[in-house]
């Protein structure tokens, strides 16, 4: 079985190796492109989708310091990143993963506890991200004890998804080499694909990339290379 996966997702590689280096050329059609999209497995579908996530922790965490350094913050950050988060990460990427990886796992013993920490954190973001928005609005970050419970916040949910999204990519979405079948494999990811494209607003994965970009500019964090290291 697990022989059959990896050969599979070998195979995959190769053909996504020659799909990428085709899109790099000009006047791709649309159904070329769309090929290739189903071409892109599960667990990467899903990581991509957690690179989202990290960047929009990366905002809040940078609307943080502006708030504590009285700098100009527009309103419409916060509120911002927690709908992109609550439509697209919680509604919508945590979803699958509940109704799709979750229940493949479910009978391996070893990962028995980790699924369950996961859904509990799966809550508990919802929680969090909700006390976020309540803490976000003029009149309450014009007050220091609302401010502090902002920060705190903020700070719980970005350790807690960075570690959450971490065990995710490196125990459990590597787990399913060894849990389905090449078929399953294959049926797991087209599904996945088709679930994505039929998504509305922020359910889309091109779309979302688009409005968080666009949320990293309202505070300057839209050009990468202010990220590198200042030259010694």
């Amino acid at each position: 079985m697990a022989s059959d996966v990896l050969k599979t997702r070998r195979d995959f590689l190769v053909v996504t190796g020659a799909a990428g280096a085709g899109l790099l050329l000009a006047g791709c059609s649309g159904e070329e492109k769309k090929r290739a999209a189903d071409l892109i497995s599960a667990p990467e579908r899903l990581m991509r989708q957690h690179g989202v996530l990290s960047r929009l922790l990366m905002i809040l965490e940078e609307s943080l310091r502006r708030v504590d350094a009285h700098m100009e913050l527009p309103l419409e950050v916060i509120p911002g990143v927690v709908e992109v988060v609550q439509n697209f990460v919680q509604m919508h990427h945590e979803k699958q993963e509940e109704e799709e990886i979750f229940p493949l796992l479910a009978n391996n013993d070893k990962l028995v506890g980790l699924i369950a920490v996961l859904k509990a954190q799966h809550r508990a973001g919802r929680e969090i991200t909700a006390r976020i928005l309540e803490y976000s609005s003029t009149a309450a970050l014009k007050e220091l004890e609302t401010r502090r419970k902002l920060n705190s916040e903020v700070r719980q949910l970005a350790r807690m998804y960075r570690a959450h999204s971490n065990r995710e990519d490196t125990v459990l979405f590597p787990a399913l080499d060894s849990a389905v079948t090449a078929a399953q494999y294959r049926a797991l990811s087209a599904g996945m694909t088709q679930k994505q494209q039929q998504a509305p607003g922020d359910g889309a994965f091109e779309k979302t990339v688009e409005r968080v970009a666009a949320l990293e500019k309202l505070v300057a964090m839209d050009d990468l290379a202010g990220f590198s290291p200042d030259a010694s």
